[in-house]
This record gives C-alpha cells, sequence and structure tokens, in this order.
C-alpha cells in the first residue's frame, strides 16, 4: 500500500482530519490491487511496495508513486463511499445515527461515488501515460512480460483502437478489451493470416510496405469490431454516446437494454466478419510472404478439414 498517511490521502481527495487511516486502507489496499497493479505489472507494484516500505525510495519511484496515489486516493474513496460508516457487529450491519449532521441522498451518494470513479480512471490513464513518456526510468514496466505480450500485437495501444472507436478512459478501457483482442487475435485473424501474421509483427514501421500497411488496417479493423462485439456481450465495455466506455462496477441492465447491446455487439460482429472478408480477399491478390492462397494448398484431408469457430 502506498498511502500510509491521511496526509498523503489529503493530497488527492478532500477527507477530514478525523478519517482514520485504519477505517479507510481496506479500500485503499482494494484500489490499488484492483485497478494498479494490474496496469503496472504485479511484480513491479509488489517491489515497489517494498521499497516504499523499507524507505529505499529513489526520486524516480518517488515519482511513480505519487502518480499511483493520485489514481488510487479517488478510487479508495469510491470502494469507501459505498461502504464508509457501516458498523459490523454480533447484531448485523448498521450505520450510526446522526442527530446533527445531514446523510447524502440516493441521488446525492449515487454522484459522488461516480465523481471518485471518474477522477480515479482518469488518473490512470495519466498514470500509464506518465510510465509510457519515461521507459528508460522504470525498466521493470519496460521489459515486463505483460507489456512485451500487449505490444506483440495487431492492436498493441489505446490509440491504435481508438482509430476505430472513440475511448473514454482510453488506456483503462483498452486493457479491460485485451482479452476479447487475443481471444480473436489468435483465434481468427492469426490462422487467416497463417505465417504472414508473424511476419508483419516483425517488421519496423520503416520496413512496412503499402501492401503491409493495407493489410494490418483490414486486420485490426475486423478485430478491434469483433472484440467489441465480445467485449459488450461480456459487460467488460458498454456503448454510451460519448463512446466505448470501461465497465468497472455492478451493471444492471433491462431486458430492453440487454437487446440493444445484443443488437448493437451484432452489429460489431458483422462488420467484422466484412472486413475480415476483405482481408482475406487481399491476402489472396496479393500473397505477401507466409501466405499460401487456397489455389496453392494442398487439398486438406481427414482432421485437416476446415471447421467452424464459434463467435462467443
Amino acid at each position: 500500500m502506498l498511502i500510509s498517511t491521511i496526509e498523503q490521502l489529503q493530497e488527492h481527495v478532500s477527507v477530514s482530519q478525523d478519517l482514520s487511516l485504519k477505517s479507510i486502507q481496506s479500500s485503499i489496499r482494494k484500489a490499488e490491487k484492483r485497478f494498479v497493479a494490474p496496469l503496472i505489472g504485479f511484480p513491479f507494484y509488489e517491489n515497489l511496495v517494498s521499497a516504499f516500505k523499507s524507505g529505499q525510495m529513489s526520486d524516480k519511484l518517488e515519482s511513480l508513486a505519487e502518480h499511483i496515489r493520485a489514481a488510487a486516493a479517488p478510487l479508495a474513496m469510491w470502494y469507501h463511499s459505498q461502504i464508509g460508516g457501516v458498523t459490523t457487529d454480533d447484531s448485523g450491519m448498521y450505520k450510526h445515527k446522526q442527530t446533527d449532521r445531514w446523510n447524502l441522498s440516493d441521488s446525492e451518494q449515487k454522484k459522488l461515488e461516480n465523481a471518485y470513479l471518474s477522477d480515479g480512471l482518469d488518473q490512470l490513464d495519466y498514470l500509464i501515460d506518465f510510465l509510457e513518456r519515461n521507459l528508460d526510468d522504470y525498466p521493470e514496466y519496460r521489459d515486463s512480460h505483460a507489456r512485451k505480450e500487449e505490444t506483440y500485437s495487431l492492436v498493441p495501444s489505446a490509440a491504435v483502437l481508438g482509430s476505430v472507436h472513440k475511448l473514454i478512459y482510453k488506456r483503462v478501457t483498452f486493457d479491460a478489451m485485451r482479452e476479447a483482442l487475443r481471444f480473436h487475435e489468435t483465434g481468427r485473424i492469426q490462422p487467416v493470416m497463417q505465417d504472414y501474421y508473424d511476419n508483419l509483427l516483425g517488421k519496423s514501421e520503416d520496413e512496412l510496405d503499402e501492401s503491409d500497411k493495407e493489410l494490418r488496417t483490414l486486420a485490426r479493423r475486423a478485430l478491434i469490431y469483433m472484440a467489441t462485439a465480445r467485449a459488450m456481450l461480456t459487460r467488460t465495455v458498454k456503448l454510451t454516446a460519448a463512446g466505448i466506455e470501461v465497465i468497472v462496477s455492478q451493471y444492471t441492465v433491462t431486458e430492453a437494454e440487454n437487446k440493444r447491446i445484443e443488437a448493437s455487439a451484432k452489429q460489431y460482429e458483422q462488420s467484422g466478419e466484412s472486413e475480415l472478408a476483405a482481408l482475406v480477399k487481399e491476402l489472396n491478390k496479393l500473397a505477401p510472404e507466409g501466405y499460401i492462397p487456397p489455389a496453392a494448398r494442398p487439398a486438406p484431408v481427414g482432421d485437416d478439414e476446415p471447421r467452424g469457430f464459434a463467435f462467443f
């Protein structure tokens, strides 16, 4: 845990000095482990916490820790605002009655929770932007297995995902969609592209010719549309008037809204299939190195016959 005093919390959220650290530390710990650690990598996060506890923080680590606190503080308050003031004992769970204070109404409580959550997610975007701009200062993040796996992909960044969608909380939403992106990249796109997939990803931007760029664009669009459909159906993201937004809390929908979600997902799925068909057409036309067009492939025998693929 990188917030060890109320004063550190007060640097980023407005709380009374009467708030005890003990009452909120479980919310701080949950915020850091749920939101921060997956983004920067659990090993890096745990080493950072160890350095903080032992008083061995360099200036660079302290700078990073301050960015983490800026995100963890409002997210901790988001957790705490939902359970703060609740006492549990043998008689059950209850809140102490206050005679000299006004309690928030349900709508005011929800507005406050949303404000904390929004601030925290914005700060997570700033945190990752800070790390990406200072990679050489944080090699443990730069060289992590999770980041390397992420960058070896047709959609290696929120910026690429944002070329198709407008994203709310860009980096957090991108991270939430990684499962859906990886699912369809390995299940649909990579098999279609054959060995050309690795050849394409192995090239630097300067080594790409115009046909590579054209094929990559088609592959990316097919992948993003398919992944969006999956992420919507698994309630990972939701489509709003402002763009694609990550879902991080309980999300209950009506039957009518559920039908709208399924209809939107179906449209994205169809768009993905259309882009995939265009990709196959161009692959057959251009026949890049590593790709064998159907006319040049041996006839399938037995278990090698093509099989269908379930979308979800």
